[in-house]
């Protein structure tokens, strides 16, 4: 499970959303700091229902 908390006052939108197709719900975030400016990434929900995300994966910059 991602448990990293270093995500704070650079992440200024956060969307609830099914982004894999798997019926659960994903989070997206917008990330805006000097190692990502603009990047947005995904938090897929893991697959053992305990209520954890995966680790964040980029899937875009410079919005």
């Amino acid at each position: 499970m991602w448990s990293d908390t270093n995500w704070g006052p650079s992440s200024g939108f956060v969307v609830a959303r099914d982004f894999n197709g798997d019926g659960k719900t994903d989070l997206g975030l917008y990330y805006n700091d000097a190692t990502a400016p603009g990047a947005v990434f995904t938090l897929t929900a893991d697959s053992d229902s305990d209520g954890g995300f995966s680790a964040p994966v980029r899937r875009s910059n410079s919005l």
